[in-house]
């Protein structure tokens, strides 16, 4: 028995409904957004700055320009979280430019 093209649209239709009833799209917010700033002074002096909170552990990592791969940078591997601005200070070959950087972390 064949059912009509009206007829089976209108299942197809309800049948969607039914699936998408209950779902609700929701922006998911992470918990803590540590922020990162970045300088460079002319004679290679390479400045981070990064705001801590208490009760985290945080990781600054650099991407690696020939691995195309995330590494921590030595000396932040394990940054306790104070509650303040901690500033971190690297001799970098003024020359190149600075790698792209980003903060790992970990809720304590």
């Amino acid at each position: 028995m064949m059912i009509g093209f009206k007829r089976m649209a209108a299942m197809l239709l309800a049948a969607g409904l039914l699936v998408s009833v209950g779902c609700v799209s929701k922006k998911v917010e992470p918990e803590h957004k540590p922020k990162l700033g970045i300088s460079q002074s002319t004679d290679g002096i390479l400045t981070m700055s990064l705001d801590t909170e208490v009760g985290y552990k945080y990781s600054i990592l650099y991407l690696d320009p020939k691995e195309k791969r995330w590494k921590m940078m030595k000396g932040c591997e394990s940054i306790m979280g104070t509650g303040k601005t901690i500033e971190i200070q690297k001799r970098v070959n003024p020359r190149k430019p600075v790698p792209a950087l980003t903060v790992d972390y970990v809720k304590l």
